[in-house]
């Protein structure tokens, strides 16, 4: 990521915004035209704890191959070609291999039970804690 962009700052929509820009430059970028995503995603992380910046670089780095695993086992729309999450659906996706109960308090396309029993599979590449800084 860009050693330009300072990860030490709190959460709001811009700086948010930013660090998604700069940490996902080749993932779709939803929330230009939906800033209400942005926000939706900033409060989900401040429920989950995540205040600044640099938190949310830390958990994205702990969860980043199994991530990739999920999204590359799970695709979101493969039926009409599109086999990549936005930079918000991948934050989402990091947050869901951390926390089962993360999506509990709203409807998703990962309700689905089977894949929440084989999300062990994507889980056990995390690292842990002391490993992402």
């Amino acid at each position: 990521m860009d050693n330009e962009f300072d990860v030490n700052v709190e959460m709001n929509r811009g700086s948010l915004s930013e660090f998604l820009r700069r940490r996902y430059p080749d993932r779709l970028v939803v929330f230009e035209s939906r800033p209400e995503f942005l926000d939706e995603l900033a409060a989900e992380l401040r429920l989950r704890g995540f205040n600044r910046i640099n938190e949310v670089e830390q958990m994205l780095t702990r969860t980043e191959t199994a991530a990739r695993l999920f999204e590359k086992g799970n695709p979101p729309n493969a039926d009409i070609g599109n086999n990549r999450y936005s930079a918000i659906g991948i934050v989402r996706i990091s947050m869901l291999l951390l926390d089962d109960d993360f999506f509990t308090f709203k409807e998703t396309i990962l309700d689905d039970t089977d894949l929440r029993k084989r999300l062990a599979e994507y889980r056990r590449h995390i690292l842990p804690e002391e490993s992402a800084s």
